[in-house]
C-alpha cells in the first residue's frame, strides 16, 4: 500500500487515482496518514485524515447513506460507525471545501451525496452528485469493456442506482437553492 507523508500529496494521488480504488482502499490510505499524523503529534492533519476515513467508510446504496458497521451494545443501544452525527459544522465545512475543489467524479459524487444528508443539505450537492454518478456510469462502462474480468459492471449498476434514488429524493424546491 502506498504511504503518504502529508495530506496534500494524498489529495493529489486520490484525485488522479480514485477511479482505480474501491472506497475501502481510499479509507485505508487516509487511515494510514491519520495514524502517522497522530504519531507525529500533528493533530489538525490527523483530524482531517480522520474525517476522510469516515467519509469513505459510509455506505452509499440506492441513494441512501449508512454506516459500515451497526451493532447493539450491552445496554441495547444501537451503535454505528460511521455515524451521520459525526458530521459536525467543522467537518461539514471541510467537506464542502473538498466538494468544491475536486473534479474527480467519484470523489464529487461521494462528497455531494454525503452533503445531501448532512446539516448542510443544499440541492446543488445532490444535483452535482447525480451528474457525477452519470459521468461515472460512462467511465465504468468503458472500463468494463476494456477489463471485463474486473467489477466495473457492478460499479455501473451502483452508480445508476445512486443517481436514480438521489434524483427521486430531490425535488425542484431543493434544486433552486
Amino acid at each position: 500500500m502506498e504511504k503518504f507523508e502529508d495530506i496534500v500529496s494524498l489529495y493529489d494521488h486520490i484525485e488522479a487515482n480514485a477511479l482505480d480504488y474501491d472506497d475501502y482502499k481510499i479509507a485505508d490510505l487516509f487511515r494510514s496518514l491519520r495514524d502517522l499524523k497522530i504519531d507525529e503529534k500533528q493533530l489538525e492533519d490527523a483530524e482531517i485524515a480522520g474525517w476522510e476515513l469516515n467519509l469513505f467508510n459510509f455506505t452509499l446504496i440506492e441513494g441512501k447513506i449508512g454506516p459500515m458497521i451497526m451493532r447493539t451494545n450491552e445496554n441495547g443501544d444501537i451503535m454505528e460507525y460511521p455515524s451521520l452525527n459525526m458530521l459536525n459544522d467543522k467537518c461539514c465545512d471541510y467537506l464542502v471545501s473538498r466538494f468544491n475543489l475536486t473534479s474527480n467524479p467519484k470523489l464529487k459524487s461521494r462528497y455531494g451525496h454525503i452533503l445531501w444528508f448532512s446539516p448542510k443539505k443544499i440541492g446543488k450537492f445532490a444535483q452535482i452528485a447525480i451528474e457525477s454518478y452519470l459521468d461515472l456510469i460512462k467511465i465504468y462502462e468503458e472500463k468494463d469493456i476494456l477489463e471485463p474480468q474486473k467489477h466495473y459492471g457492478h460499479d455501473v449498476l451502483e452508480s445508476i442506482k445512486n443517481a436514480y434514488f438521489l434524483a427521486r429524493n430531490v425535488n425542484d424546491r431543493h434544486l433552486k437553492k
